[in-house]
């Protein structure tokens, strides 16, 4: 629209609406719906417990506090409600696939509520402190996990100088949990080549968690940060240890000379037709692409970058693509994921932040 008259935007059939006027609050009220469906008293507890939350943590004072701070890649409100809510179904989910953490909660029901309580809340925390903490650079960090902790109430974090991003709730004991409690020792590979070593530390165990966490989810996931801070190897990592029964993956690095053209042959180099329009990988399997260096593509006349956009159309519009040979030809991807990663301080500098 900024590079568009009023007469052509209205020939368009677009109708521009200022996200501030509506908000997240209507995504929140759509998302909290699911926990009113069952009609159980457990789901109703869930319920007021996060909307509670909501109200404690995520008031406009602070969402316009967030607005004043640096972070290392483009951000908008509703960007970090997504997140937050995406962590937050993971976790409810893992819990309720859980035997002795139903368990838990069966006994807390009728026993303890508060405690029931505490474990919902400290969902939202850990939720909370990866959707809106995890997008500011060091000193940001330091200064979010310092209020963060004078700010909880119900249950403390350690009495540590670790920032919270290095602790995790464990529901089974009743208490925060330093992330270096789930590092495996290194178990050496005879034959391993030396640059596809990995050795697991709190950042491979966390960051591993969070990818585990989206693709489990199915929402994609991107990784930002300067040269040498290990974002590729990261996600490498995962790819090698995932079920290759069952996921498939495609690298694609972005460089300058990147078009949305070469981005749309490569990903459709990766996937076969399977039945009417749709595109996918073989049945009961899926694909996760994984986009290096996100941000290099340059950015043309009006300001936008054409692979860029076309990654937005295909995540917004469930896959769409459009025959290059034949435009009235639509395709859709299926069962396609998306990672990423990208240097804030190289390449074109910029990212939309729509996406």
């Amino acid at each position: 629209l900024r590079n568009a008259t009023p007469a052509t935007v209205s020939r368009g059939g677009v109708l521009f609406i200022n996200d501030n006027d509506i908000g997240w609050q209507p995504y929140v009220n759509s998302w909290m719906d699911q926990f009113k469906k069952s009609g159980k008293n457990e789901d109703e507890i869930v319920r007021t417990v996060f909307d509670i939350c909501f109200r404690n943590y995520v008031s406009e004072n602070f969402l316009d506090n967030m607005k004043t701070e640096e972070t290392i890649a483009p951000m908008v409100p509703i960007s970090y409600i997504q997140s937050l809510t995406t962590i937050i179904d993971y976790l409810y989910l893992t819990m309720k696939q859980s035997k002795e953490k139903m368990e838990l909660i069966r006994k807390l029901k009728g026993e303890n509520e508060d405690q029931l309580k505490i474990i919902y809340e400290t969902m939202f925390i850990f939720a909370f402190m990866w959707s809106f903490g995890a997008v500011l650079p060091e000193d940001g960090k330091v200064k979010f996990s310092n209020s963060l902790k004078s700010n909880i109430k119900s249950i403390k974090f350690p009495d540590s100088k670790d920032l919270c991003f290095q602790f995790h709730y464990d529901m089974l004991e009743g208490k925060w949990v330093n992330w270096s409690s789930s590092v495996d020792h290194y178990r050496y590979s005879e034959g391993e080549l030396f640059e596809s070593i990995v050795v697991p530390t709190t950042e491979t165990v966390k960051n591993k968690f969070l990818i585990d966490l989206h693709v489990g989810r199915g929402k994609p996931i991107l990784f930002v940060g300067t040269a040498g801070t290990a974002k590729t190897t990261y996600i490498k990592d995962f790819f090698r240890d995932v079920d290759k029964e069952k996921i498939r993956t495609a690298s694609i690095n972005f460089n300058s000379y990147t078009d949305s053209l070469s981005l749309q042959q490569i990903m459709e180099s990766n996937v076969d037709k399977r039945f009417g329009k749709n595109y996918g990988p073989p049945p009961n399997t899926q694909l996760i692409y994984f986009m290096d260096d996100l941000n290099m593509p340059r950015v043309d006349k009006y300001g936008a970058q054409s692979p860029i956009a076309l990654l937005r159309q295909i995540i917004d519009f469930n896959g769409l693509l459009y025959n290059r040979s034949a435009l009235e030809e639509k395709k859709y991807l299926v069962d396609c994921l998306f990672t990423g990663c990208m240097n804030q301080k190289s390449g074109s500098f910029y990212v939309d932040s729509r996406l």
